[in-house]
């Protein structure tokens, strides 16, 4: 293996594609390596996650353990009834075809999620291991897990997994080197990190393993010390269940740990737990999180790297809210859109424009919101939400007008857009403008919401009501008004205005917003 030149490190690590990891997947093929440092990247199919979950799950090792005991219980029991030995030996073979068929099931299954979710994310786009710990590579961000975050490895000679958890692991097929010393190498650099290839039997995995139950209990407990400003309680709570609890949950307690040790201010034990919590499942928290890390300790390329992370996300995801202390922050949008396409993507800023643009709405600052939500939808003309929002700010200077134009086009455009479809409801129902308040069209608009949306939302709920009033049909607004205000999400600071419209509806008065 050649010394990866010291100059190349960041060539190399810029051009690095796609990671094997059962949440995601990537582009290009290559590997290069030295003697501490080893880049990997190729695209990766289905048989990569088939042969990763059959490794995980020691498929033959296991088959090959019930095949003899059950072969012993066979002939215990033929001892004393041999002359039912063709019947015993048929159902002994039935059963164990319908076991063995139901294991490769669960495996295949899981490989195939796995597959999708990845070819549909393309989260990771490479993977790099040095004496550092592991890095993970993508367009819009990377993060660092060290090596003490990997609890155990395991290897075939096709596979190697290495575990943040008990379910959680990255894999590395032996396919994306080049020549056998290369895997091999990589195999002797892993096994001094982690230690010997660990392989947990079965019984004592159900031992050492809590319940699913025990897990989630301690997450609440943990969530419920955290929030009593009780950090190192709420750590204490988790360090037990870390091994054994799975998924979103699992994400969730690596979350609140992080959380916790930020608070103690144990910076670099906290971004050990947000690589395992990334690993997990990637979400907006735990990169903003990272954001308030890499701003304590300074490190402005990281928080750039971060803040691109979260808000591509954000992009896909239209919703957030944290437990955690994790917020977009004060002034955070401001020099995201003062560093350009110099320090984020086009699709990153477009999404700082966006929020920038719902804060000043929130301020009441209308032309300013007006002018960045149009900046967001010239760089996204494939998302709906500028539109939106564009036509809020408009309806807000009284120039419903422009905002019907801009949702006409948009519901033409997404004709499956709830939200859209609400709002040009409203407008219609309820415009200032004589010209453009339009019952019927309003009514028409409020029915496609519902429907689109699949159920009952106080947002809705309300539009409809308004739009049955404009159209003369007052119990009706009544009755949809009622199931408006009964809903427990309906937002308390707009109770009084629809208690106001509900009270019209009973005088049978039509609504001018």
């Amino acid at each position: 293996m050649t010394k990866t030149p010291p100059h190349s490190r960041d060539s190399l690590r810029s051009n690095a594609d796609e990671v094997i990891n059962p949440y995601a997947a990537s582009r290009a093929s290559r590997l290069d390596s030295g003697p501490t440092t080893f880049l990997l990247s190729g695209r990766f199919e289905r048989p990569d996650y088939v042969r990763a979950y059959w490794l995980d799950a020691d498929f033959p090792n296991t088959l090959v353990r019930h095949f003899g005991v059950s072969l012993l219980l066979l002939a215990a029991f033929l001892v004393s009834h041999r002359e039912h030995w063709l019947f015993a030996a048929g159902a002994y073979l039935f059963i164990m075809g319908v076991f063995k068929a139901s294991q490769l099931n669960t495996v295949y299954n899981k490989a195939d999620k796995a597959f999708e979710f990845a070819r549909r994310t393309r989260w990771v786009d490479g993977i790099e291991l040095d004496d550092t710990g592991i890095r993970f590579l993508s367009a819009g961000a990377s993060f660092h897990s060290p090596w003490k975050c990997i609890r155990r490895w395991k290897g075939s000679g096709e596979m190697l997994l290495l575990y943040f958890s008990a379910k959680n692991f990255t894999m590395v097929p032996r396919r994306l080197t080049s020549h056998d010393e290369d895997w091999q190498s990589l195999r002797a650099f892993v096994s001094r990190k982690v230690g010997w290839d660990r392989r947990i039997g079965w019984f004592n995995r159900y031992l050492e393993s809590p319940t699913q139950s025990l897990c989630e209990e301690r997450v609440q407990q943990a969530l419920m010390e955290y929030r009593r400003h009780n950090y190192r309680e709420a750590i204490e709570n988790l360090n037990p269940i870390l091994d054994g609890i799975e998924g979103r949950k699992e994400a969730t307690a690596f979350l609140i740990q992080a959380g916790a040790l930020i608070k103690l201010e144990q910076l670099e034990e906290a971004l050990a737990a947000l690589a395992s919590a990334l690993a997990v499942l990637p979400t907006i928290e735990a990169y903003l999180l990272r954001v308030q890390v890499y701003e304590q300790l300074g490190n402005d390329h990281r928080v750039r790297e971060a803040l691109n992370a979260a808000l591509n996300l954000h992009a896909t995801e239209q919703a957030f809210g944290s437990e955690f202390g994790a917020s977009w922050g004060e002034g955070r949008m401001d020099r995201v859109i003062a560093a350009g396409k110099d320090g984020y993507e086009e699709r990153a800023l477009a999404e700082a424009y966006l929020l920038r643009g719902r804060d000043r709405m929130a301020a009441h600052r209308w032309h300013e919101a007006l002018s960045d939500v149009e900046r967001a939808g010239q760089a996204v003309p494939a998302d709906f939400r500028p539109l939106l929002e564009q036509a809020r700010c408009l309806h807000q200077l009284d120039q419903d007008s422009r905002a019907v134009e801009i949702l006409e086009k948009g519901v033409a455009r997404f004709p499956r857009s709830d939200r859209l479809h609400n709002l040009l409801a409203w407008i219609y129902a309820t415009s200032q403008d004589a010209s453009i308040r339009n019952g019927l069209k309003g009514l028409k608009h409020a029915r496609l919401a519902h429907e689109l949306l699949g159920m009952d939302n106080s947002s809705v709920l309300d539009t409809r009501a308004a739009a049955h009033a404009a159209c003369g049909e007052f119990e009706e607004a009544v009755r949809y008004a009622n199931l408006a205000l009964a809903d427990i999400q309906f937002p308390e600071h707009e109770r009084e205005h629809a208690e106001r419209r509900l009270a019209g509806y009973e005088r049978r008065e039509v609504i001018i917003a």
